[in-house]
């Protein structure tokens, strides 16, 4: 079974900007003065135990609208985009950061999907493309030169880092064998193996999770290691030693002798 450390309505809620919030502004600040360690006040937002539906939604519309400010109102925002600003897993440029908020987005769909239905196809996909992509962010802030790709049903999509820098692109037309290490499941798979709450070893024997290059797979367990407050990270490094062990113990089985 799954396992969440706090409910879907309280991940919800912390998208939102309450009193206290971590605001874009203050993101774009701290990105405009060159500040990557400890961020601007705004990291103990004032959450009601038991919002209100409205409540939740004017939260939310608060972060919506705030976004769509800065997009409409700055002409050179793309510039600004990559400028780093702190973040709970570390400095990342300012757009990557916003960027990855799809990801929860997309676990908090997968875990109301039984109450209102499943989850919506485009948003999972929003998901698994800001987890690959802040992969690659958090590799290249690790100097660790590295590939990944998520090879999902229908699509693939990888990225690459090398030199500090990173490239995150639609790989859906290479030749899946010379696509170098991958993980191959559902989109849902992918996101609940990564946020922690599933079952890699089982996932990996049953055969919903299968992996290629598992040797270059673990190139990106210490990259997860070292990274501030990773959902599920401990949870992947365990998952490469795992992995790790059963590369080496087939290896030795004598197929083919």
């Amino acid at each position: 079974m799954p396992v969440r450390k706090r409910s879907a309505g309280e991940a919800v809620a912390e998208m939102g900007t309450w009193p206290g919030s971590r605001t874009l502004d203050d993101m774009l600040t701290d990105a405009r003065a060159g500040r990557v360690g400890e961020p601007t006040p705004g990291s103990a937002p004032e959450i009601p135990a038991r919002p209100t539906s409205a409540e939740l939604t004017a939260a939310l519309r608060r972060s919506r609208d705030s976004l769509a400010r800065w997009l409409e109102s700055d002409p050179d925002w793309s510039a600004e985009s990559l400028l780093p600003t702190p973040t709970a897993l570390g400095p990342l440029p300012l757009l990557t950061a916003i960027h990855g908020a799809a990801y929860p987005m997309a676990l908090i769909s997968l875990d109301l999907a039984a109450v209102v239905g499943e989850a919506p196809a485009d948003l999972l996909d929003a998901g698994l493309n800001a987890l690959v992509d802040t992969t690659g962010a958090f590799a290249a802030r690790a100097g660790v030169a590295a590939s990944i790709t998520a090879r999902v049903p229908g699509r693939q999509i990888g990225t690459g880092a090398a030199d500090g820098s990173w490239c995150t692109r639609d790989v859906s037309e290479a030749d899946p064998q010379a696509a170098g290490p991958a993980v191959i499941a559902d989109v849902a798979t992918v996101l609940t193996v990564t946020a922690g709450r599933a079952d890699v070893a089982g996932l990996y024997r049953s055969g919903s999770l299968r992996l290629h290059d598992v040797s270059g797979l673990l190139n990106w367990v210490p990259v997860v290691e070292t990274v501030p407050g990773l959902p599920g990270g401990a949870a992947l490094a365990r998952a490469g030693r795992y992995l790790g062990t059963v590369t080496t113990l087939l290896s030795k089985l004598p197929f083919g002798r």
